[in-house]
C-alpha cells in the first residue's frame, strides 16, 4: 500500500495518481461552473446597481431631480408641484412619502411615469417638463 491508502501491484494503479486525475477534473469543472456563474452574476450586479440611490442630500418630503441620467447634470429639489420644469428631468429619486407623477410636457400633460417613494430611478427615457405629487393618472 501506499501513503494514502490505495493499493500498488501490476494490477492496480497506485491511488495517489487517480486521485490526481480527480483533483484535476474537479478543478476544471470548478473553473468552468465559475466563469459560468461569474457571467450569470454580472447582470444582477448591473440590475441592483440601477435601484441604488443617487446622491441626493436626505431631506425628507422631496424628490431629487437632474437634467442627465444617472443623477448626472443639474440638480434640483422639488417638493411641490411643477407646472414647467427648465432643462427637463432625466433622473430622479423620490424620498416623499407620496408618489409623484413626471409628464413628458409643461402642464401635467402627455405621457408619464410615475416615481413611488423611496424610489430611484436613473433613466426616465425622456426629458420630463413636468411633474406633481400623487398617482399618475389616466
Amino acid at each position: 500500500m501506499d501513503v494514502h491508502g490505495g493499493l500498488v501491484g501490476p494490477d492496480r494503479a497506485p491511488r495517489a495518481g487517480v486521485q490526481a486525475g480527480v483533483e484535476h477534473e474537479l478543478a476544471t469543472a470548478g473553473a468552468i461552473a465559475a466563469s459560468v456563474l461569474g457571467t450569470a452574476v454580472l447582470p444582477a450586479a448591473q440590475a441592483h446597481a440601477a435601484d441604488e440611490p443617487l446622491p441626493c442630500p436626505h431631506i425628507f418630503g422631496v424628490v431629487c431631480t437632474w437634467t442627465g441620467p444617472d443623477g448626472e447634470g443639474g440638480l434640483r429639489l422639488l417638493n411641490h408641484d411643477e407646472f414647467f420644469l427648465p432643462g427637463g428631468v432625466r433622473s430622479a429619486q423620490n424620498q416623499d412619502r407620496e408618489p409623484w407623477c413626471f409628464y413628458t410636457g409643461p402642464a401635467f400633460s402627455g405621457p408619464r411615469l410615475q416615481l413611488n417613494p423611496r424610489e430611484t430611478n436613473r433613466d426616465l427615457a425622456f426629458p420630463a417638463r413636468s411633474a406633481r405629487r400623487g398617482f399618475c393618472e389616466e
